[in-house]
Parts: C-alpha cells; structure tokens; sequence
C-alpha cells in the first residue's frame, strides 16, 4: 500500500477522518476529506490531511454574527456527542467569546440516541432561560431534534426559531415559504460579516467591517410577528430566585425584616416589587436577609455574593460605585444618592464689619473705582458749558469727589446741562439704583436672618484638619475616604445609628466625638428631618444612584431598568418615596440659610453697559473739540508758519499742543464768540485785500 496508492479519499464522518489521519500520517499518503468539518483537524496536526471543504469554524462565525446583530448574549448548544459535535461547539463558543456572547449550556446527547433522549434532552433545557438553541448535529439526527420540539411547543410564538448549523440538508415546515423557496434575508460571508448585498459585489469594495455597518432583512419570527425576540424567558424550573436584601439595624425606612409573608419590607423592597409587576412574564423570589442583624452588613460583601452566584440578585439601598459595577451589573438607578458631609452648627452672632459682608471685595473695588470714572466723565463733559463744575484746580478736584459719592444717595448738588452728560448721569444712576437695591436687601438678610456656622466648611477643610470623621457602618464612604481622599483608616469611626451620629457630633472631636460625619445623600436627609442642630456643609462631592444588582450579562437587569424607567414617568416611583421617606421632623424657621455675598460676576453686565456709555459720551465730545479746534486754529496756524523759519516748527507744535489744552478748558460760550470773530476777520481780509486796502486795526 505504501508503494502503490497515492491518495486517500476520506470519508464523510469527522471521527473516522481523525482515525484514518492518524494511518496516514504514518504512510505519508495525503488524505483528501469532502465532508469532515471538524476544525480539530489541522494541518499541525495531521500533515497529510487535505480538507477540500470549508470547516466548522466558518459557519460557526456566521451563526455568532447573527446572534451579536440580534443583541442575544446565551445560547444553548445541542449538539451529538462526537468529535464532528464537540469540534463545531468549541468554533461556537470561541466566536461568541470574541462577541460578547456565550453558550449558557450545552446539551449533548449521545451518537444514534433514541427519540426519549432527545426529548428528555429538550425538556430540560425548555425549563431554562435562553431561548436561542444552536443544533449542530447530523441531518437524520437534527430531523428527530425539529419535530420533537415543535411537539413541545418549542416553536412557537415568543422564542426564536431554532438555528440549524447544518441546515442546508432539512426541509423543515417550521421556515416560512415565499413563491416556493425560503426568503433570503441577507449574505455572510468572512471578508464582509453580514450584508444584504452579494459578497461578490462587495469585494470590489473598500473593506468597513464595522459592526454598525452590518444589516439584514426584517425576519417574520415564529408566530407571524416581526418584532425580534428577547432571546431569553424566566426559567420554568419552578425555583424562585434568591434574592439577597441587607439586614440593616438602622434607616430601616428603606429595608426591614417584616414578619410578613415576604419577610422584608421598605422603600426598596417596594420598588423592586412595583418594578417586577410591569415584567410581561412572572418572576417567583425568595428575599433572603443577608446579615446577622446586630449592624449593618458589608453591601461589597452582599455584591460578590452576586458575583459569586450564592444569590441570583441583590435587592436594597445599594450604591452603584465603580468596584462594584466591574463584577455585577446593575439596573437603572431609582434614587441618586451621592456623599455628602454633615457637621454641627451654632448661632453666628453679626460683627461690627457686617455692613461689608453684602459685597465681595472685587465687587467693593469696582463700584469704588467706577464712582470715580463715572465722576470724572461727568465733569469731562459738563466743565465747558457748566459754570458749577469750573473753578480752581482744587475746586474742579473736590467737585469731582463729591460729585461722584453723592449720586450714591442721589443727593448731587451739581445739575447737568449737556446732552452727553445727561446721558451718562442717567444710565449711572440706574446702575446705583440696583446697586443700592441689591445692597440693602443682602445686608438686611445678613443682620435679620440667623446665621449658622461651622468649624468644617467642606470638603478641603475636611481633609486639611486632623479630627475624627464618621461613617455609616458597611457603607462604600470608608473605602472612598481612604482610597480617593488618602485620609488615614485612624481618623475614621463607624458609627451604627442615627443615635451615634448626634451623640458623636454633639461630643466635637476634643471630647471623644467626630468633626463631620460622611454619608450617602439619602441617609442624611432623614437624618437632618429628625436632628434639627446639625447642617451640610459643601457640596454633594460625589454622584451615584441606587440600584438593584445582578450577575454579569443577566437580561432581567435590563428589563428591570426598563421597569423602573416606566415607574419614574408615571409617578409611581415618586410615590413610594413618598411614602416611606417623607418626614415633617424640622420646622421651615430651622432651615439653613445660605447668605451668598454678591459678587462681580452678578453686575458685570452693569458696569459693562455703563462703562461703553462713558467711551461713547467721550468719544463724541472729543470729536466735537477737534472739530472746533482746528476751525478756532487755522487762520492762526497759517499765520504762524508764514512769520516762523523751518528752525522754529518744532516750538510751534508744542504751542499747539498747550493752545489745546488751553482751548478744552475754555467755556463753551468764549470759544463759540471766538471762532465768530476770526470767522468775521477773515472775511474782512480776503475784501480788503481784493480791494487793495489796508484792514483796519480790530
């Protein structure tokens, strides 16, 4: 044989393929295989084995982009239990790996197996969650699989239809039929992915295999509906899931253990419930009380639990923070929550300088330096043509002084009479108007209202100080103080009740107690509904929310998140919130103040619209000025070149230059009179010297 024969024809099945591979591989006589699929069978491996036909691996590519395009993340495999089985499952479970996808289960059944096993077979895994099976089997056993299944009602309306790996070779009456065929919805193949166009066309093509790019035809599903189906229903095993709820020993407002016949109560456990009802399908739980009732429990403990699969969810006031979201996935928020700081308060008695407090100090400096400029503008533009604003240089300088501070109390002696100088005095003084306004009002609030003040103004002042900082026991705060604040383990105390919070705040850290406690937003606002003397102070330095977890890729955290979107826009979320969280403990006349100083950014507009005014106005009156000037100096100008040398021009522009200065300070009228005379005398020249005649002296 070794000598006479030059290649094998393989047979069909994959395990004697790897049988004979082995023969082969000894004799060095090349294996041809038309029909082993299995990808165990590589070149590395069996060197003289030649497959002339596309392994599983490709179809199992193709069968993992369609369950990616549908959003499906498990799938059961059923598959025989060979090596032609095995082979293509481990291709499918690889391809989903590289998708985001998984096989949940796979069910094998044995080569040859009777119509029992395989029914036994498909009732157990009916009684899972998925509802995506991939068979991969051979063609007789595959017709046994189909009508087994559709006589268990597999088929129906609410699962997608089972996927054939190898359904080339069934004529099925569960696929739909148009004009004789089946109805394409679209091509795959390994250069493109997915696509309604012909590969052929498309490798003509730049290549975009972008997931967004892929597309197919709409699919009639089982039960004539085009809407894709959820891939997944609750198990029908009858077992409830085991719900994992914090055993808390305060704030029992949001969960409690409850004799009733559900054994916990509260604000979440509410949620969860009204959450759980929308679902289109039933879901059976059992809350299981996680704690040993004498604190409260670690919540990242109660999370791995999830994690680990000891409970099939958690149910509670848990916070979604970043450690947790990288083992579990959580629904959509249902409260916000965030940390906040609290800290003890006492009475601020007013001080001597409160009178300052209403503005800040960049405000004080501008309203100062633009009392000023508004001052000298005014007398820039009123000194020509108003006698109340000339005099002596030490008159005009006091008159501007005083002119300036009076329009405060619009109490100004001085009356306007130019038209720019109006303009600007009105819109200052509507600019003093809100200014005095607004003061009056903030120092009103500052000297009436109480004032409360504390020793931690916030967050930096927190962490700057050396005292003590108090916790919620089993809350994420610690984690965070320690590892996002790098404040020392030593400084923080756990504190187990809203009791131990006033106790530790009223002590102040000299006495044994804490400066500040940090704790999540909803906590605290039940706290200070109760505890009147105590405040927040700074800002929410943290955003988060609430919400239920679940194991990894679970598609009833995603159902639920979709619940929980519905209660909130029809008021039912507000509504169990206000039923379990709303507390009348504080009067409105104990509510914190915050007495905001006014500052620039408020009056900037203002100043802004006031100071343009004030250019405008001057822009203007100079204009006015040169245009004068150099009608009152040209005849001069002319006659003083004209009398000088070249030597002598130097001197003559600085003599215009205080001729100028001379001109802008002179009254209106004089300079009016003026420019007439020249004007006159001009005239009288130019005739006389038409006339030959000598201008008599003026």
């Amino acid at each position: 044989m070794e000598n006479e024969v030059v290649a094998v024809l393989g047979p069909q099945s994959s395990g004697i393929a790897h049988v004979v591979s082995h023969v082969v591989n000894e004799l060095h006589v090349p294996l041809l295989s038309f029909a082993a699929t299995d990808p165990t069978l590589a070149s590395l491996q069996y060197p003289y084995f030649v497959r002339v036909t596309q392994d599983d691996s490709f179809q199992m590519n193709a069968i993992a982009d369609i369950i990616s395009y549908y959003g499906w993340r498990e799938v059961i495999a059923i598959y025989v239990d060979d090596d032609y089985g095995r082979g293509g499952i481990t291709a499918l479970g690889d391809a989903l790996a590289n998708r985001r996808a998984d096989i949940s289960y796979k069910a094998a059944f044995p080569p040859n197996a009777d119509l029992s096993v395989i029914n036994d077979l498909l009732v157990q895994v009916n009684l899972m969650e998925s509802r995506v099976y991939v068979v991969h089997v051979n063609p007789d056993s595959g017709l046994n699989v189909f009508s087994i299944a559709k006589s268990l009602g597999m088929m129906g309306s609410g699962d997608p239809r089972l996927h054939d790996a190898n359904g080339s070779n069934l004529h099925l009456s569960s696929l739909r039929y148009f004009d004789g065929g089946f109805r394409r919805i679209g091509y795959w193949s390994n250069y493109s992915g997915l696509s309604v166009t012909a590969p052929e066309i498309l490798y003509g093509r730049p290549l975009n295999s972008s997931q967004s790019n892929e597309q197919l035809y709409s699919v009639i599903w089982p039960g004539e509906t085009t809407t894709k189906p959820r891939g997944w229903v609750f198990p029908n095993n009858g077992k409830p899931l085991k719900i994992g709820v914090p055993y808390r020993t305060s704030y029992k407002e949001f969960v409690s253990k409850d004799s009733g016949p559900d054994g916990v109560k509260g604000y979440c456990i509410d949620v969860f419930k009204a959450a759980v009802n929308l679902l289109p399908y039933p879901v059976p739980c059992e809350f299981i009380l996680f704690g040993d009732g004498s604190k409260n429990p670690n919540y990242n403990e109660l999370v791995q639990k999830v994690a680990d699969n000891y409970f099939d969810a958690a149910v509670g006031d848990i916070a979604i923070v970043t450690n947790r979201t990288r083992i579990v996935d959580f629904t959509q928020p249902y409260t916000e929550s965030g940390l906040i700081i609290v800290a003890s308060v006492k009475e601020r008695n007013s001080s001597a300088w409160a009178f300052m407090k209403p503005f800040t100090i960049s405000m004080w400096c501008v309203t100062g330096i633009f009392f000023l400029f508004v001052g000298a503008v005014v007398w820039i533009l009123e000194h020509r043509t108003n006698k109340e604003f000339r005099g002596s240089p030490k008159q005009q300088l006091v008159t501007i002084f005083w002119f300036s501070f009076s329009t405060m109390f619009f109490a100004h002696r001085e009356n306007t009479v130019s038209a720019l100088g109006r303009f600007v005095l009105i819109i200052w003084l509507f600019v003093v108007l809100i200014i005095n306004s607004s003061y009056t009002a903030s120092l009103t609030s500052i000297l009436t209202v109480q004032q409360l003040s504390s020793r931690i103004e916030g967050l930096d002042s927190l962490i700057s100080s050396s005292d003590p900082i108090g916790y919620q026991v089993g809350s994420f705060a610690k984690n965070y103080l320690m590892e996002e604040l790098n404040i020392a383990e030593s400084r923080l105390v756990s504190l187990n009740n809203p009791e131990a919070y006033a106790r530790a705040l009223d002590l102040g850290p000299k006495d044994g107690g804490v400066a500040a406690v940090v704790d999540e937003l909803p906590y605290v606002e039940l706290f200070l509904a109760k505890y009147c003397n105590y405040r927040t102070v700074g800002q929410e330095f943290t955003k988060s929310g609430w919400g239920f977890a679940f194991p990894r890729d679970s598609p009833l955290a995603v159902d639920l998140s979709t619940a929980i979107l519905t209660l909130s826009e029809n008021g039912d979320l507000q509504r169990i919130h206000d039923k379990w969280l709303i507390s009348t403990g504080c009067s409105s006349q104990d509510a914190q103040v915050d007495s905001n100083r006014l500052s620039l950014e408020s009056f900037w507009g203002l100043f802004l619209v006031c100071g343009v005014a004030c250019l405008i106005a001057l822009i203007i009156f100079f204009f006015r000025i040169l245009c004068q000037y150099s009608k009152y100096s040209s005849h001069d100008e002319v006659e003083r070149c004209e009398s000088q040398g070249g030597s002598s021009r130097g001197l003559a522009r600085l003599t215009s230059i205080k001729e100028l200065l001379s001109f802008v300070d002179k009254k209106e009228e004089e300079i009016k009179n003026a420019i007439r005379r020249k004007s006159i005398d001009r005239q009288q020249q130019v005739e006389n010297s038409s006339t030959g005649q000598s201008p008599s002296p003026a």
